[in-house]
């Protein structure tokens, strides 16, 4: 594959890559050295909270009676198996912790039908994202166990409101999702031992004990047993979290500031 790569890649200014593995693929591929330049993840410089998000979401838990000395763990992204996990994970849970929550967020909404079953199936009151309006608002004569976000664009604001999170795709599927986002928010992360199409972000945090990452459903529930028994603990682990997003934040700057500075070398060059 050198062979028929090697004049094509050359014809590029700059390759900017995430990770020195990165690095070492094009190399490996025949790029000249001279073109390749390391820039860590732009994911890092793009997770931020505006706050608006974190506010709606309040608003709804507001709405639907959750209230602000309630503990909630916010599962979001996930994937079949894994609601029936966190629900079983939740029952056993709830018989320790008062006035415990569970927010679940599908990676794919059109499965709300099938995580509503699966929240039936355990017996707990739900309501959905969808069915929340200013119609909802007011004292609740029954307040739900379960909030089942059937909506998008709105995980971030509920990770704001999270005393623990887990992100899926994880644990009973494979790839992982973006753990950058909830951890730029200073919240207690936790995922499976699947997180292929993250390595090099999850080993940032796990090298930080910024992160948990569980083999099982019964690692999952005792680190969330843990977290809410010694919330400072679940505190320290979400500081540690956005700090490495604080580090590791830049890439974008660096690339720009690169590409200026061949435009200016250029300009002196007469090109």
């Amino acid at each position: 594959m050198r062979r028929f790569f090697t004049a094509g890649i050359n014809m590029l200014n700059a390759a900017f890559v995430q990770t020195d593995e990165d690095l070492a693929r094009l190399l490996s591929l025949g790029l000249r050295s001279d073109l390749a330049r390391v820039s860590g993840s732009a994911k890092y410089d793009v997770a931020r909270s505006d706050g608006v998000q974190g506010d709606n979401a309040r608003a709804v838990l507001a709405a639907v009676g959750f209230g602000g000395e309630d503990r909630i763990i916010v599962a979001g992204s996930t994937w079949p198996g894994e609601e029936e996990i966190l629900l079983e994970i939740f029952s056993k849970l709830k018989e320790s912790f008062a006035g415990l929550r569970l927010v679940l967020v599908p990676r794919h909404f059109e499965r709300a039908n099938a995580v509503e079953s699966a929240i039936q199936k355990y017996g707990f009151g739900s309501i959905r994202r969808s069915g929340v309006g200013a119609e909802t608002a007011g004292p609740q004569s029954s307040v739900p166990d379960v909030l089942l976000v059937d909506t998008t664009g709105e995980l971030v604001g509920f990770y704001e409101c999270a005393s623990a999170i887990f992100v899926g795709k994880s644990l009973t599927q494979h790839g992982g999702q973006n753990v950058i986002e909830p951890a730029a928010l200073g919240k207690a992360i936790a995922v499976g031992p699947n997180m292929e199409n993250f390595p090099e972000v999850a080993a940032d945090f796990l090298s930080a004990d910024a992160m948990v990452q569980v083999r099982d459903a019964a690692e999952l529930e005792a680190i969330f047993r843990k977290w809410l028994e010694a919330p400072d603990e679940a505190r320290s682990f979400g500081a540690r979290a956005a700090s490495v997003v604080h580090a590791k934040r830049g890439a974008v700057a660096s690339v720009v500031q690169s590409l200026l500075s061949d435009v200016l070398t250029e300009r002196q060059q007469g090109k």
